[in-house]
């Protein structure tokens, strides 16, 4: 009876060798998933970036509408790096802490259209007539909630297209479209390079 409980004893547990095995095993598995988490952080962060974006320009829609007068949603440098986005309602240039705002990280940046992809694959009516990119945001609603060029009370209706780059990817870009009438939608690219894919 003493001798059964001895061996019992000796063996229990796992070996050293066996610890080292699992070790071994979850360290290969962490460093097959590592680069599939790492893609899909920065892509998660693309698709909110775009999408707080276009939140920004439907507040501005909003706000002109309400308030029946013409604003604009401008751009400007954040205090922790990147760019901000905000609707400028006393046009004076600067985020007042108030405005709909929307800080775009610095490892992501707004394209012009010669860096992004074609919007050719947006069905967008008439997309000759967009502002297609720029680097700093500039967009007028006016008081019938339309995108529109020049100053109050901004009658020229117009539509436009932002892009957007992950510059640690070579294809990760997001797009907000802005119709003349004043409909948005996000799009995302698909392809692998800036010239072989589509925007869905």
């Amino acid at each position: 009876m003493g001798t059964m409980k001895t061996l019992r004893n000796q063996q229990s547990g796992f070996s050293l060798i066996e610890l080292i095995m699992v070790m071994a095993i979850m360290l290969v598995m962490a460093a097959i998933a590592l680069p599939t988490m790492n893609y899909a952080i920065k892509d998660y962060r693309l698709r909110a970036t775009a999408s707080s974006l276009k939140y920004v320009f439907q507040q501005g829609r909003f706000q002109s509408v309400k308030n029946n007068t013409m604003y604009s949603i401008v751009s400007a440098a954040s205090p922790g790096g990147g760019t901000r986005v905000f609707v400028d309602l006393n046009n004076s240039g600067t985020w007042d802490g108030v405005e709909a705002a929307v800080d775009i990280p610095s490892s992501i940046s707004l394209q012009t259209n010669a860096n992004s992809p074609s919007n050719s694959t947006m069905s967008l009516t008439n997309a000759s007539g967009y502002t297609n990119g720029m680097t700093s945001v500039s967009v007028n609603f006016n008081s019938r909630g339309l995108p529109c060029t020049g100053s109050n009370p901004c009658n020229t209706t117009k539509g436009y297209v932002l892009y957007l780059q992950d510059s640690t990817r070579t294809n990760g870009f997001a797009a907000v479209s802005i119709t003349p009438a004043g409909r948005m939608k996000t799009w995302f690219w698909s392809g692998a390079t800036i010239s072989s894919g589509k925007w869905y």
